[in-house]
């Protein structure tokens, strides 16, 4: 949209609207006998941060209900519940399923841009890619099937959340979010380890379906 000039000489504003809790500006100055320059900007929107507060702790909340039933129903075994193997993969699918939603959330943050003059079409693309990809290798981790590209499917997320944000991000030197990159590293990390610690679980899976083919 062209910004209008305000009461003031040389101040112009613009107004545009996003439900997104950061988002980016793409500005270009142009006038006679300029060269036209294009930047990028980022800000943070406090109108509608308490609704993504409570969309979070709703999340972690309800997270860590599940988890904790999950320990009480299985509170008579000798081992506590979350610590043993045949759980691994589950868990895994849980965090893979995370790292998915934030891949979702970062595509759409490059389908907005996009359509702000932002290049962010490779970002977009690769967000919706890696949820799609996260969500397909949740439903294997959980059957505890083809541990393989339920593997890939974890490196997918990582890549898009950690490099693929940043690069996309210092294209423009906007700032990076050290925050949700960490987080999104760690819970990539998290769940790579479980699955990867679940081979027994995944062979026995692999079996029973190779059992069902034959009959």
């Amino acid at each position: 949209m062209k910004a209008q000039e305000t009461q003031i000489s040389g101040i112009y504003q613009a107004n545009c609207s996003t439900w997104l809790p950061t988002a980016y500006v793409h500005v270009g100055v142009s006038q006679e006998d300029w060269v036209t320059t294009h930047t990028g900007f980022s800000f943070t929107r406090s109108a509608n941060a308490p609704l993504w507060t409570y969309a979070i702790g709703f999340s972690s909340a309800f997270t860590i209900a599940i988890l904790m039933l999950h320990v009480l129903l299985h509170r008579r075994e000798k081992k506590p519940a979350f610590f043993r193997h045949p759980y691994f993969a589950t868990y895994g699918a849980v965090f893979l399923a995370a790292t998915s939603i934030i891949s979702l959330y970062w595509g759409i943050v490059g389908l907005e841009g996009t359509l702000n003059g932002f290049d962010w079409v490779l970002l977009a693309a690769l967000g919706m890619l890696s949820f799609v990809a996260g969500i397909v290798g949740s439903i294997l981790a959980l059957r505890k099937k083809q541990q393989a590209l339920v593997i890939f499917a974890v490196i997918v997320p990582l890549f898009v959340n950690v490099v693929g944000v940043k690069s996309s991000l210092d294209m423009y030197a906007l700032t990076n979010p050290g925050a949700i990159l960490i987080a999104s590293l760690s819970i990539s990390i998290v769940s790579g380890v479980l699955i990867s610690n679940s081979d027994k679980m995944f062979q026995n899976g692999d079996k029973k379906q190779e059992k069902v083919l034959a009959v």
